[in-house]
């Protein structure tokens, strides 16, 4: 179930990624601008690549790399205690998630918007 984001101070449930798209949590957002994530822990306990994916529809098990303009996947470094901005190119997604790039690898977030 995703988790809508509506405010910023709202305690939110973790959400982890994990290296399988199809059975990692995501999340709506409906007020994108400005939104945070916030790096709990990672399973390593250091820095791990996230790869951003989309999903037309959170019923749905079939994902898609998000690519920018230069048809390069959406990735993010990331590691534990730190905040990140959600890259803005995902603003325009309906739902998203990030798959890390091995089995055994998971990240573990709470997300938060400006608004």
């Amino acid at each position: 179930m995703p988790t809508t984001i509506t405010r910023i101070g709202t305690s939110y449930v973790p959400i982890t990624f994990t290296s399988d798209a199809a059975t990692t949590a995501g999340f709506s957002l409906t007020q994108a601008a400005g939104a945070l994530i916030l790096v709990t822990a990672t399973s390593s306990g250091s820095t791990i690549t996230l790869t951003w994916r989309t999903k037309a529809d959170v019923s749905l098990t079939d994902s898609y790399v998000l690519a920018d303009s230069s048809d390069a996947p959406v990735t993010q470094v990331v590691q534990p205690n730190r905040a990140y901005a959600v890259p803005a190119g995902l603003a325009s997604a309906k739902y998203i998630l990030a798959t890390t790039a091995s089995a055994g690898q998971t990240v573990t977030v709470r997300v938060v918007t400006k608004t």
